[in-house]
């Protein structure tokens, strides 16, 4: 197979551009649990969360040696070229490889070749499929959180011992020197989510100095690359970024369990402005598909690159791929709660089904997940999130109380509960699919005032829109697709329902409009014609 050549990414202003300047916007997902298990992809409980209780539990039931070949297969199979193909075949455009440091670095602080093999290989599947990398440093020497997520003992010890931060800057100088001529990789992630909570008070400072030491350090044999900073307390405090410290620097946040609107990343905006910096969204997912198609199409449309943080998972619902749970794993998870001594004979056999879930063409595959985040064709689209550009552009109309309060409460489209009965505050933290049927909205228009949404078609093709929630006496609903009226088409089970003419690929743009009379919008369903 050839070797594409991708675009080097650089920061001009308030954008990453590609080589010729234009504004390039990092769409991907990152492979979480191959390089650094974690317990809840797991199904474990907090009792066994970390990799090192994860690979504890591993060797106490099946031994040390079974353990080691079961850590060389599950790295080999959890991520494979396959994956990448079809990461790259969903309309994706980057992945994030979260590194643990203890993969690359052995006890001695020497550099584990076969780790550094296993970050190779993936850097050139997605080389060959066009894919886009983010090296993260996701746990290292030390750990930076003091939590499960970077493999730590409790404590940031990164902070507490030089020697852990001396083998951290030893980690980025070899990474930079291994991929400093490599285009692939797209940015330098340098610790994620570093000193969350109350560890911000004792460990800010430290960090400051940390980042601009890794910084001076890279830039000794890499000038180019882009390195993207994570605030404190989960990546969201900015409040320690007084300037730039390099040239081409990216600024990171997560955004899990909040609202998908604008208000929730404000500050973010602000401090795109102030710095003239570009945004990245590094982390996000883990909610549902309402909450996916609400945030990641904000994104988009307010230009921030974003990447969701679960490409495969064990038993999920709400990642692009689940791998299938295997027969007998609750008595994997009673061992890891303490509940169960497992016989050895039984747990090989448990853990091998496992280890067979889990090549891709094991699993299931949820295109639905993948196909919100994105909207991409086919996808239900929820009328309360219609575009982020303002009036005239993403809508036209005049708000009116609904008694609704807490979400998009500045914007012109009134937006109410399909029970004209039910009034106060929703929780729009989660939006799981299962919240739609308790807590379905709709957006009302009257005469003259219309809503827009974007979608995407991954190849040349006909919409076919199916309009649900439409309402009113004498209401007049009119669609238009890619700028185009839409001939209506029999409704069936719809209140109203229209295709498009041959659309090429790319995104395109439905406005839904009331041209008499008044309607309520609550979904629509957008598929292929």
């Amino acid at each position: 197979m050839s070797t594409p050549s991708l675009a080097w990414l650089a920061r001009s202003g308030r954008h990453v551009v590609d080589e010729r300047g234009a504004p390039f916007f990092l769409r991907g997902v990152g492979l979480g649990n191959w390089l650094l298990p974690e317990g809840y992809m797991w199904l474990f409980g907090d009792e066994c969360a970390s990799p090192r209780q994860i690979e504890g539990l591993v060797a106490r039931l099946i031994g040390d040696e079974d353990a080691a070949a079961f850590w060389r297969r599950f790295r080999d199979t959890y991520v494979t070229e396959e994956d990448i193909a079809a990461i790259a075949a969903c309309g994706y455009n980057s992945v994030r490889i979260p590194i643990n440091s203890r993969v690359v670095l052995d006890e001695d602080g020497g550099f584990r070749e076969d780790g550094f093999v296993l970050i190779e290989r993936c850097v050139q599947w997605c080389r060959e499929h066009e894919l886009y990398v983010i090296l993260d440093l996701h746990g290292a020497p030390g750990g930076q959180t003091g939590a499960n997520i970077d493999d730590s003992l409790g404590w940031p010890d990164l902070f507490t011992d030089r020697r852990n931060e001396e083998l951290t800057i030893a980690l980025w100088v070899e990474l930079a020197r291994r991929y400093r001529d490599d285009p692939t990789i797209a940015l330098y992630d340098l610790l994620n989510e570093p000193v969350p909570g109350d560890h911000r008070a004792q460990y800010t400072e430290p960090l400051v100095r940390l980042y601009k030491e890794l910084i001076a350090a890279i830039r000794e044999v890499d000038t180019r690359h882009l390195i993207t900073l994570e605030g404190t307390n989960w990546s969201n405090d900015w409040s320690m970024f007084d300037g730039l410290w390099d040239d081409q620097l990216v600024l990171q946040f997560h955004k899990y369990w909040n609202p998908p609107d604008v208000a929730s990343i404000q500050h973010y905006l602000d401090e795109r402005e102030r710095l003239d910096v570009p945004i990245w969204l590094g982390e996000s997912g883990e909610n549902g598909l309402g909450w996916f198609e609400a945030t990641f199409g904000m994104c988009d449309e307010l230009g921030i690159g974003w990447n969701f943080w679960q490409w495969k998972k064990l038993g999920t619902e709400i990642s692009p791929v689940s791998i299938r749970v295997p027969r007998d794993w609750e008595r994997i998870r009673a061992a890891a709660r303490g509940e169960e001594d497992v016989p050895r004979e039984d747990a090989t056999r448990i853990f091998e089904e496992y280890l067979a879930s889990i090549p891709l063409a094991a699993c299931e595959r949820l295109t639905r997940v993948a196909n919100a985040m994105l909207r991409r064709v086919p996808v239900l689209l929820h009328a309360e999130h219609f575009g982020h550009r303002g009036e005239g552009v993403s809508w036209h109309g005049a708000k009116r109380d609904t008694g609704l309060v807490g979400f998009r409460e500045d914007d012109g489209i009134t937006i109410g509960f399909v029970d004209p009965a039910r009034t106060g505050e929703i929780d729009f933290r989660d939006l799981r699919q299962a919240d739609r049927e308790t807590e379905k909205l709709e957006v009302r228009l009257v005469a003259g005032e219309w809503a827009a949404y974007e979608v995407e078609l991954a190849a040349p093709g006909r919409i076919a829109v199916a309009v649900e929630g439409v309402a009113g006496v004498d209401g007049v609903v009119e669609l238009s697709i890619g700028g185009a009226v839409a001939e209506p088409v029999e409704a069936g089970e719809s209140l109203f329902s229209a295709r498009s003419a041959e659309l090429p690929a790319g995104r395109h743009e439905l406005r839904v409009a009331v041209s008499s009379g008044s309607a309520a919008i609550r979904t629509l369903d957008v598929r292929l014609a």
